[in-house]
């Protein structure tokens, strides 16, 4: 059985657990498995940008300015309200006659759930889901990357508390979870992507639910950058991501 259910009506979960399953058949004859698809409590888009220089730096010979991907970010979260948040960086290169300035921007998107009011049971699966915004028109500043460079986004279980509201830096820490979705990222698909490790450490109380993060590999995306030097290499690589959902598959006793 599934039961749609927006985290702040999670007290009517044990009405839609009441309406009833069909038994297990695995020797389980008390036992009934439902599933209850949870709306986050909060969903959050984090932002972080480093700048360095490069080339012969005297003086000012070099050119600043407010990195595009921040007013591209906020450009398209102001148009589209469907949008949940925006993974993924952006390597932007300008160049002056002899000093030049490299910003590399990250971006994060957050998702929480709360499952205090999941009903008693084993817990055997849970899944995240989230819906891609594919079809869109953006107005990215600088050209979308190649696969090799966008194909770099993963979901984490974010390891620090988020900031209020939306923010610049510095960015969540996250521990990954294993395995990586297999289609992920510009060229393709979100997950959907097994949590049931995650979810069911915050259940026993083994770690703090901080939620589930949408994010570059920091190290990854550090290297790409360092070898962009011109102006046409710039480039984008993220995902819209719009409704999240998490399903929970448990085993409810007779």
């Amino acid at each position: 059985m599934r039961a749609s259910v927006h985290a702040l009506a999670l007290p009517v979960l044990a009405v839609l657990i009441a309406s009833g399953c069909a038994p297990l058949r695995d020797g389980l004859e008390n036992a009934t498995e439902h599933t209850v698809t949870l709306q986050p409590t909060r969903t959050g888009a984090l932002m972080h940008t480093v700048s360095g220089t490069f080339g012969v730096c005297v003086g000012l010979d070099g050119r600043g300015g407010r990195p595009a991907a921040w007013d591209h970010f906020l450009t398209v979260e102001d148009e589209n309200p469907a949008v949940d948040g925006m993974a993924g960086y952006q390597v932007s290169v300008s160049r002056g006659e002899s000093c030049h300035q490299r910003v590399l921007s990250q971006f994060q998107t957050l998702a929480a759930f709360d499952i205090s009011a999941l009903p008693p049971g084993a817990l055997t699966r849970a899944v995240l889901r989230a819906t891609p915004l594919l079809d869109r028109q953006t107005d990215a500043p600088v050209p979308p990357g190649t696969p090799g460079q966008c194909n770099i986004l993963r979901v984490g279980r974010a390891t620090s508390a988020w900031p209020p509201g939306e923010s610049i830096g510095p960015l969540v820490t996250w521990a990954p979870i294993p395995p990586p979705p297999a289609a992920f990222g510009r060229y393709a698909r979100f997950g959907p992507v097994d949590v049931t490790r995650a979810v069911r450490a915050w259940r026993d109380g083994g770690a703090a639910n901080t939620g589930f993060v949408i994010t570059p590999q920091h190290d990854i995306a550090e290297r790409n950058a360092e070898g962009i030097e011109q102006e046409n290499d710039s480039f984008l690589c993220d995902l819209l991501l719009g409704r999240f959902e998490l399903d929970v598959t448990m085993l409810i006793p007779g």
